[in-house]
């Protein structure tokens, strides 16, 4: 697991860490680019037992924005926890596919969710 210092102390409190801090301490590695991090904590959330949400994957994704086949992983995993992307997490992964040259993947993203008629 990445640095858990903030959960250890937490814990030490009598505080238990829910998915909001989680989806907070994930946000923090995105920002300065730690996917590696990110990635981690996020298969932490999940194996504590804690459904991530929206925000926490969408967080992670653009955590793994450099990482094309990390930010797909992302995806594929909101998929299989039947969370429906939004736009954020949809453009993330669209412009980490187009800035990675992987076209084809931009381009059955773009068709398979509908880009074109989108909102945020």
């Amino acid at each position: 697991m990445p640095d858990d210092t903030w959960l250890k102390e937490m814990r030490s409190v009598a505080l238990e860490p829910d998915v909001i801090t989680h989806s907070a301490i994930i946000y923090g590695y995105a920002r300065y680019e730690d996917w590696n991090k990110a990635l981690m904590l996020l298969g932490h959330v999940q194996h504590e037992g804690i459904r991530p949400t929206l925000v926490t994957h969408s967080t992670t994704a653009v955590a793994a924005r450099r990482k094309w086949p990390w930010a797909g992983f992302v995806l594929h995993q909101m998929q299989q926890l039947a969370t429906q992307p939004d736009i954020q997490a949809l453009s993330t992964l669209q412009s980490t596919y187009e800035q990675s040259n992987q076209w084809t993947l931009a381009a059955h993203l773009f068709k398979t969710f509908n880009l074109r008629n989108r909102r945020p």
